[in-house]
């Protein structure tokens, strides 16, 4: 079995029986291009999406929140937790210490989960695509501090 994934369009070729069968996207695998997002925005810009940013990854750290299990909501709750405060007094933080080494083994992690969560879904067919979930980080809120 022969599996070619492309990034930006997620699609799937197995070789059966020498034959290319393309299959329907979904739910797992839209979470598994959520967290490549997320991954990509921090190796390309260190954005970190705990306070506002990129809409396209703003779109995918909702999604994983709201569209995916509870231990991939718990793990990501309890960063934002974690580091959510800073962001209200304006502190940059890759200047706070061990910020960059917190927020890589949290993205490791995370793809730990998101793999777990991608594996052990029944096929559902995807009904949304992470790009159109509106950004929750962009919202203006008042933070429990």
């Amino acid at each position: 079995m022969i599996m070619i994934i492309i990034y930006k369009y997620f699609i799937l070729l197995e070789t059966v029986h020498g034959e290319n069968v393309m299959h329907l996207e979904t739910q797992a695998d839209e979470a598994v291009k959520a967290m490549i997002t997320l991954r990509q925005c921090w190796h390309a810009n260190e954005e970190i999406y705990i306070n506002k940013g990129c809409l396209h990854c703003g779109s995918a750290a909702t999604y994983l929140l709201y569209f995916t299990n509870r231990s991939i909501q718990d793990l990501m709750l309890n960063f934002i937790a974690r580091y959510n405060c800073n962001a209200n007094r304006h502190l940059d933080l890759m200047d706070l210490n061990h910020f960059e080494h917190d927020y890589e083994a949290f993205l490791s992690e995370l793809e730990k989960c998101v793999i777990h969560y991608s594996f052990s879904q029944k096929p559902e067919t995807k009904k949304i695509r992470f790009e159109e979930i509106e950004s929750i980080f962009e919202r203006e809120f008042a933070l429990a501090c």
